[in-house]
């Protein structure tokens, strides 16, 4: 048991986003993702009200970024107009194998807001758990990812339409969050007694599942989805 504490403690990593370029007045505004609202939950959470409002909040994302790191260990984002800097929070040997894999190269990243923004004369910074990922460049294609549901007899219900886009790799945070959002704003998920059940992802090489009755864990937002274009995503709803 304390070994396996021990291992959890080593690999709770914090990834540091910096904004290094041009300082702002505080009158001026901030228009990044940071519209975000905070709102976060614990890894157990069941109340439904509360997952409810977890996955239909405003997601920070960002594109084509580049990452690099300091001699002080820190990596870092670069953002060219803003003085502003943010905590994305990664934990695991996994998601955090996979940033390492980034240093200076472009990212997209995925995020959804822990702390409301903190300001400090001209400088913001904000706290997210989420994911980052190679950037989508003009040669990857365009695809879309559907979200089916089935009932408890694995038949089809129906079909709605989740992410539009040409990223290259997604994270399990993203797909989690914008299948559960699309889900419950077209009353599916959480609605009339549809609590329980199961996410899956297969196809492409993936295997995943995910369980519908809490938010997924902190430990697998930046466990990546490889060949996305090929994945099947779908609700079994208990």
């Amino acid at each position: 048991m304390r070994k396996r504490i021990m291992k959890k403690l080593i690999f709770m990593t914090t990834l540091l986003l910096l904004g290094t370029t041009a300082t702002q007045t505080p009158n001026s505004p901030l228009n990044v993702s940071t519209d975000a609202k905070a709102y976060h939950i614990g890894q157990d959470e069941t109340n439904i009200n509360e997952l409810i409002k977890y996955y239909t909040q405003l997601p920070l994302t960002f594109s084509n970024r580049w990452l690099y790191q300091y001699d002080d260990g820190n990596i870092y984002v670069e953002f060219k107009r803003y003085s502003w800097s943010a905590h994305i929070r990664l934990w695991g040997a996994e998601s955090w194998g996979n940033v390492n894999q980034l240093r200076d190269r472009y990212v997209d990243v995925f995020g959804l807001k822990d702390e409301d923004t903190s300001q400090l004369w001209w400088v913001y910074r904000d706290t997210f758990t989420g994911g980052v990922t190679p950037a989508a460049s003009p040669s990857d294609k365009p695809y879309s990812l559907f979200v089916q549901y089935k009932d408890k007899l694995q038949t089809i219900i129906g079909a709605h339409k989740m992410y539009q886009g040409n990223k290259p790799i997604l994270t399990l945070k993203e797909i989690d969050f914008r299948a559960r959002e699309t889900l419950i704003k077209n009353k599916i998920l959480y609605h009339e007694n549809r609590n329980k059940g199961k996410l899956k992802i297969t196809g492409g090489g993936n295997d995943f599942t995910i369980d519908l009755s809490k938010r997924l864990h902190s430990d697998l937002a930046n466990v990546y989805v490889k060949n996305p274009q090929k994945i099947t995503v779908e609700v079994l709803i208990d």
